[in-house]
């Protein structure tokens, strides 16, 4: 437990605002290490193995870190304020239409990576396919969303025409 708390720190860095939460992070290595033990190969090295579900822990934890977003507002995020610009609910209405229109597999695949946040391999053990096929899924998706909302307005969420819906590129 010493050598990876000492490694965790390591891997977060003297000055960085995740500092605090190491210990978490030995903590669910330990408890991931301990569900998969029977995937360690007796013989090899456990310290190099723990060390390496632990760098895993924290490079999944900065991977959905960044799409947290922050704010000194209480409540629930989902909520709308009111002050919302009416025309983003036409948007996601117009949005959640085009969605309707794709195939079940492709909704299916969007809605697991996109809402519910799943990785492709979750996604995948879920639905019981390959994550190659995931991807493929999720990318024509993209791609029939794009061209359902005309490539010269929107692309990958943002758009293009400054002005239009009230957002800027």
């Amino acid at each position: 437990m010493p050598n990876t708390k000492g490694y965790a720190r390591k891997l977060l860095g003297g000055g960085h605002h995740y500092q605090s939460l190491y210990e978490d992070f030995v903590q669910t290595a330990m408890l991931k290490a301990w569900e998969n033990r029977h995937s360690f190969v007796p013989g090899t090295n456990l310290k190099a193995w723990l060390f390496t579900i632990l760098r895993n822990c924290v490079v999944t934890y900065h991977r959905r870190h960044w799409r947290e977003v922050v704010t000194d507002q209480p409540g629930d995020e989902s909520l709308s304020d009111g002050n919302s610009n009416p025309e983003h609910a036409v948007a996601a209405r117009q949005t959640i239409d085009r969605i309707q229109l794709l195939t079940q597999q492709h909704k299916d695949a969007l809605i697991d990576i996109g809402w519910h946040g799943l990785s492709y391999v979750q996604s995948a053990k879920r639905r019981k396919v390959p994550a190659g096929t995931i991807k493929s899924r999720v990318a024509r998706a993209r791609q029939t969303l794009s061209q359902l909302t005309g490539s010269d307005e929107f692309h990958y969420g943002r758009l293009k025409q400054p002005g239009l819906l009230g957002a800027s590129p």
